[in-house]
């Protein structure tokens, strides 16, 4: 903020609105607690889902997103939100699930208010400048609450993925997710 504006708000006793930081500067925490920040991931694009360890539909997606994780030119970042589990919750899902990609946790969601995140699993791809290019369901397998199709006919995340690479238009940008509700009980 310039030093003029500033000064005006001291002298009028007002304190100046802070902006937002960027995505690329919330501080997260790897499972062991040391910070990190979504900028230190350096790819052209990165997902970012939300995860919670008793979820039963991110425990049957983490294959699908382990796969995508072994592109070279993606990041794919499993982040917990919220307070209700602890480093041996976070440990033992990723043992148990073969989670082969980045996890972190957002005790304290800012990461969840940033992106306006609601449902574990949502995903959201994220270009390298930050910006949003693809927020929801991962695909249409789950129709409903405890109900599923044979397979998904559509596979949302990974087309928008692929359109990305390929410079085509994502469509749809947003697909509502189902799930579980993130929050602190």
């Amino acid at each position: 903020m310039p030093a003029a504006i500033l000064f005006f708000f001291l002298l009028l006793g007002l304190k100046p609105v802070q902006q937002p930081r960027p995505l690329d500067q919330l501080v997260l925490r790897t499972l062991t607690g040391e910070p990190t920040r979504l900028g230190d991931f350096h790819s052209p694009a990165r997902v970012i889902v939300f995860l919670s360890p008793e979820c039963p539909l991110c425990q049957q997606y983490s294959r699908k997103l382990t796969q995508l994780a072994q592109r070279k030119d993606l990041s794919v970042i499993g982040v917990f939100p919220g307070r209700a589990y602890d480093r041996a919750d976070y440990e033992q899902f990723k043992r148990k699930y073969s989670i082969d990609f980045t996890l972190l946790t957002d005790a304290n969601r800012s990461l969840v208010r940033a992106l306006g995140a609601t449902t574990t699993p949502e995903a959201f791809l994220i270009d390298g400048q930050g910006q949003v290019l693809y927020r929801g369901a991962i695909d249409d397998w789950v129709t409903a609450l405890g109900k599923t199709r044979p397979q998904a006919r559509h596979h949302y995340l990974a087309s928008a993925i692929d359109a990305f690479f390929a410079h085509q238009p994502i469509l749809p940008v947003q697909v509502s997710p189902i799930g579980c509700l993130i929050n602190d009980l």
